[in-house]
């Protein structure tokens, strides 16, 4: 998927995404330091993110780390 696509349905600026990808703030693609920056983003992992499956898998370890085994 290209950035500018991606960023368009998250509905930010492909500058925003680019600049948060350098910086891995997402866990669907990757940027790479050449002459011109590269950047690549997973298809799959991209829709996971949209549709909050990182967020169930983060609320599901969270409700099963703080389970009380005495209840």
């Amino acid at each position: 998927m290209t950035v500018p696509k991606a960023a368009e349905i998250m509905g930010v600026s492909p500058k925003f995404l680019r600049a948060a990808l350098m910086q891995e703030k997402f866990p669907f693609g990757v940027a790479v330091k050449m002459d011109q920056n590269e950047f690549y983003i997973n298809e799959k992992r991209f829709w996971l993110y949209m549709e909050g499956a990182d967020l169930q898998r983060k609320e599901n370890t969270y409700e099963r780390v703080n389970q009380n085994p005495n209840q």
